[in-house]
């Protein structure tokens, strides 16, 4: 829902270019291969997945909180910094304790059915974000630059980070570590 609006959001409030806007999502793609490619793994078996998914949620839930609270470009990098970086963990966390919630023959309709509700958060997402910036007192006004569009995204990843922290720690070992009962 955010990442679609950010151009906007950059253009309205710092008035940026489109190709200034581009660096910023060069920097989420940078940051997602860093993570993901380099440390994941290592954070994986250090911390385990159920802790970096509840770090993950948390850092998405604040950053979106915070960047319409921002006057400062920098502050505003810094919050995406945390955006990128908690995407980073989230992600590949809620895949793999996926994984290791679900028997080995379920594998293939488990994964079915995560893609296919991301495919549908992507869709939605989107559209509720264009009827969220029709707000007329919360839209790209000068003084509020989609605070509504931003605190309901910190609210969906709130929710996230209370589910979250529900799960049982013995779903970061890998199914042939644990029993399945």
């Amino acid at each position: 829902m955010v990442m679609t609006v950010f151009t906007l959001f950059f253009y309205h409030r710092y008035g940026m270019s489109e190709k200034q806007t581009g660096l910023i999502y060069t920097m989420f793609g940078v940051i997602a291969i860093v993570v993901e490619g380099v440390f994941f793994g290592i954070l994986s078996r250090q911390l385990g997945n159920r802790l970096l998914t509840i770090l993950g949620a948390l850092l998405l839930m604040v950053s979106f909180f915070l960047i319409p609270l921002t006057s400062r470009m920098s502050m505003t990098i810094a919050l995406c910094v945390m955006i990128g970086l908690g995407d980073s963990l989230i992600t590949p966390s809620l895949a793999t304790l996926l994984s290791c919630s679900v028997d080995e023959q379920w594998q293939g309709s488990a994964f079915g059915c995560y893609q296919s509700l991301g495919s549908l958060a992507r869709f939605f997402g989107p559209v509720l974000a264009g009827f969220l910036l029709e707000v007329p007192s919360l839209s790209f006004a000068p003084t509020h630059d989609a605070q509504l569009l931003f605190w309901v995204a910190s609210g969906f990843l709130f929710l996230a980070f209370l589910f979250s922290i529900q799960l049982p720690q013995t779903l970061d070992h890998a199914p042939a570590e644990r029993k399945l009962t």
